[in-house]
């Protein structure tokens, strides 16, 4: 790791912040609606900033089974509006406390936010 990058850093980095493939389904799904789409995504961002700031807070605390389940909660709804890179963040940070690797979830967690406004951004340039 020459760039000073940990392996959680790097792994999501790597992954796109939007998966077109999902964003395309929703697309056809919605018969190309986007004021479905914008409600879709409104209501994501809406249950997602929420979860960041959930994961965040059990991260601080050390409410590490709150700390995994909401993970693992975002990492599911991040995948269904294809949110790739914070799907990956979620289940780095979700599989972390499972292994009991308590400083890579919270260190994961720091970055959720970020990753979570990654993606807000990046979608809002498309809708």
């Amino acid at each position: 790791m020459e760039d000073g990058k940990t392996p959680y850093l790097e792994k999501i980095s790597k992954a796109e912040v939007i998966e077109e493939e999902t964003i395309q389904m929703l697309k056809t799904h919605t018969q190309g609606d986007n004021a479905i789409l914008k409600n879709l995504f409104d209501s994501f961002f809406e249950d997602a900033d929420l979860m960041c700031e959930e994961i965040m807070n059990a991260s601080q605390t050390g409410d590490y089974e709150t700390l995994r389940k909401t993970a693992h909660s975002l990492s599911g709804t991040s995948g269904s509006v294809g949110a790739q890179r914070l799907k990956e963040l979620s289940r780095i940070i979700e599989n972390a406390v499972k292994k009991q690797n308590y400083a890579e979830a919270k260190a994961a967690s720091a970055h959720i936010k970020s990753v979570f406004l990654e993606f807000k951004n990046k979608l809002n340039e498309i809708f």
